[in-house]
């Protein structure tokens, strides 16, 4: 399974998403076989890179991760002949994993230069070049999380073209509401003229203030709106930017006491732990 975290607006919890789903997927399947874990690979095609940067040990971190001559963005440009394993590189978290969860290596500036190489090439198969490099790899991993930037473009547009579900966080807001049937509109291009078998696994309501009336109200209308799609709602916490800022996902900066759970004393724990048990049981289905 190959999940995307998309919306063309910015801020609404993608990178965050991406690396706590991860994680908690990683710990899973360590626990279910921890002599030979199943692997859980993530992407980052958003130019920022924030996941690759927290997976890497974040932004105040000496990961000691060795940085590789080539990255994604020399795959996506065709500019290599090095097997895409060379740059799929193990994180440090889950803290409490097997070392089960990797990422493919990119920068921000390779990133950046190859969206806008993608854009102006003209090619026949500008949105098709993620699906050769995970060719060759994706039978290795069950389970393959891709982060995506705020915007249609060329990046985003590989990855919902690989990718066999997508998710869509959404911040309870106004223009929030307003961009998921932009997003629709624009999943379903993807799926008509380049991945037909695409799915919405659901939409995320992440960032939720839960003292805001206006958000509760929003967060109702989405429910009523879509409501076969509606995953477990995230609120804003703290804890959730502090674990990034430090280069954690939140079940390793705020750990439970036992060994075999996700959730601890900090309701985030709870709240991904539960987004995670429906996007595995949504997979299944």
């Amino acid at each position: 399974m190959i999940i995307a975290v998309a919306n063309q607006k910015g801020g609404v919890g993608k990178s965050t998403t991406v690396v706590n789903l991860a994680a908690a997927f990683a710990l899973k399947a360590a626990w279910a076989r921890p002599e030979n874990p199943d692997k859980i690979l993530v992407l980052d095609m958003d130019p920022q890179c924030n996941t690759v940067i927290t997976l890497a040990g974040g932004v105040f971190s000496d990961s000691g991760i060795e940085t590789p001559d080539v990255s994604l963005a020399d795959f996506l440009g065709f500019r290599t002949a090095e097997p895409i394993m060379s740059v799929v590189k193990t994180s440090h978290l889950p803290v409490r994993g097997a070392g089960n969860l990797q990422f493919v290596f990119s920068t921000s500036a390779s990133m950046k230069a190859i969206r806008n190489e993608l854009a102006g090439s003209g090619a026949a198969d500008a949105g098709f070049r993620l699906v050769d490099v995970l060719e060759e790899i994706r039978a290795i991993y069950p389970y393959i999380f891709i982060d995506t930037g705020p915007a249609e473009d060329w990046l985003t547009t590989n990855a919902l073209a690989a990718a066999t579900h997508v998710i869509l966080p959404i911040e309870p807001a106004g223009f929030s509401i307003q961009g998921i049937e932009e997003n629709f509109v624009y999943i379903e291009k993807i799926k008509k003229h380049m991945n037909p078998g695409l799915k919405v696994l659901g939409i995320l309501p992440s960032r939720f203030h839960t003292t805001y009336t206006t958000q509760q109200d929003i967060v109702e209308f989405v429910d009523k709106r879509y409501a076969d799609l509606i995953l477990p709602v995230v609120a804003e916490r703290s804890s959730i930017y502090d674990a990034i800022q430090a280069g954690y996902d939140i079940f390793s900066f705020k750990p439970p006491r036992k060994i075999g759970d996700l959730i601890s004393s900090d309701p985030a724990t709870e709240e991904f732990a539960k987004v995670a048990a429906e996007v595995e049981h949504r997979l299944r289905s």
